[in-house]
């Protein structure tokens, strides 16, 4: 797995981290998570 570095507003963050406390899971894990739906979503609708 490779990690990345990414800029987000601080906004963005205190989602990202409420949403990840909420579920008991990392940032880094609900980041993948997010990806992964969006990836899904994406390739489903071409």
């Amino acid at each position: 797995m490779t990690r990345i570095l990414a800029d987000l507003p601080n906004e963005d963050i205190k989602w990202l981290d409420q949403l990840a406390a909420e579920q008991g899971k990392s940032r880094a894990a609900v980041l993948s998570m997010i990806i992964r739906w969006y990836r899904q979503h994406i390739e489903s609708n071409r």
